[in-house]
């Protein structure tokens, strides 16, 4: 949780995307273009999202979405992506989801 109290790990971010080459990256054309992280911390499905700020301190805080499992987490997210995400504008194409996963 300490990574959530670092407001300055996001201004790094912003600062070095608006140096780079990408077009928009860095700018408010960028604004819905960015990553997010799903992960289960004690049986709750978090969202991790850098741009989710407390008003009064700015820091970024975690959403929860309520009780997952291991066996349930990808369901769950999918849940979420598709009713929270998605359904915002289902005729967007610049949606993208990768997983990162443990083989066994």
């Amino acid at each position: 949780w300490e990574l959530t109290k670092m407001a300055e790990l996001q201004e790094l971010s912003d600062a070095t995307a608006a140096a780079g080459e990408t077009e928009g990256a860095g700018t408010d054309d960028a604004m819905n273009s960015h990553f997010i992280c799903f992960t289960n911390v004690g049986g709750i499905l978090y969202e991790l999202d850098g741009r989710m700020r407390g008003e009064a301190d700015g820091v970024a805080f975690p959403v929860a979405h309520g009780p997952t499992t291991a066996e349930s987490f990808l369901a769950d997210a999918a849940k979420v992506i598709r009713e929270d995400f998605m359904a915002r504008d289902p005729e967007n194409m610049n949606f993208n989801v990768t997983a990162l996963c443990k083989l066994e």
